[in-house]
């Protein structure tokens, strides 16, 4: 997304980030049909015992789709400002970074070790602490709250708590 704003001529920019949101929002909106087709899918085809055993995933991955279609509908003009200054900013943007139809998708070019980061945009676009599992050290999908008033990733509690039954 970044590289289709960069490479655009500058008053054209807000509409191509529109757009590219625009796009982002259709693909997350197929997906959560998809989804909701799956589930009503399941619900005619299966057995209760199974359906409820798969609804709470597929609800789940609703959930989060509903979400994330309706964050990028309301926060639209500032992913838009964002994309823009973003890709205004990133040094990375100097690699040739190209594709086609049926060829890989290329890897991220590396950061040239020469120019070195700017630590106020690090901190500036940097997920908060808050966010971040402290076992896993990854951003938390699905928090959970201990009982020691701690917040963790549902995965890494569960591995951290009861260990034999990921060994089983």
């Amino acid at each position: 997304m970044l590289y289709i704003v960069h490479d655009t001529p500058g008053p054209k920019q807000r509409d191509v980030a529109c757009k590219v949101l625009e796009i982002l929002s259709g693909l997350t909106s197929q997906q959560l049909s998809k989804s909701i087709g799956r589930l009503e899918d399941l619900k005619k085809r299966v057995t209760i015992a199974f359906y409820r055993a798969q609804a709470t995933t597929l609800e789940s991955e609703i959930t989060k789709l509903k979400i994330f279609a309706a964050g990028l509908n309301i926060h639209r003009q500032a992913l838009a400002d964002f994309l823009i200054y973003r890709s205004s900013t990133m040094d990375v943007f100097e690699n040739s970074w190209t594709w086609t139809v049926g060829s890989e998708i290329p890897k991220w070019p590396k950061k040239d070790s020469k120019n070195p980061r700017d630590p106020l945009l690090d901190e500036q676009f940097s997920v908060p602490d808050e966010f971040v599992c402290p076992i896993s050290r990854e951003v938390m999908d699905d928090p959970v709250l201990a009982s020691d008033g701690f917040t963790f990733e549902r995965n890494a509690i569960e591995r951290f708590v009861c260990p034999r039954s990921y060994h089983a």
